[in-house]
């Protein structure tokens, strides 16, 4: 898949997320986690520089 479908996927999910917080339908708390978290993980798998212990010998 392709970075751009990636990051359109992750927004897409930020949006419904800030939405279904909106709207009551989920907690304030929980939307405010996950805004942050997703970002975190969009970031990650949107780098294609793998495993950082790859490189180092050690992951085994």
């Amino acid at each position: 898949m392709h970075n751009i479908t990636k990051a359109a996927s992750w927004a897409c999910a930020m949006l419904i997320i800030a939405a279904m917080s909106a709207l009551g339908w989920v907690a304030e708390d929980v939307a405010t986690t996950l805004l942050i978290v997703f970002p975190v993980l969009a970031v990650t798998t949107l780098s294609n520089r793998g495993c950082s212990l790859a490189g180092r010998g050690e992951a085994r």
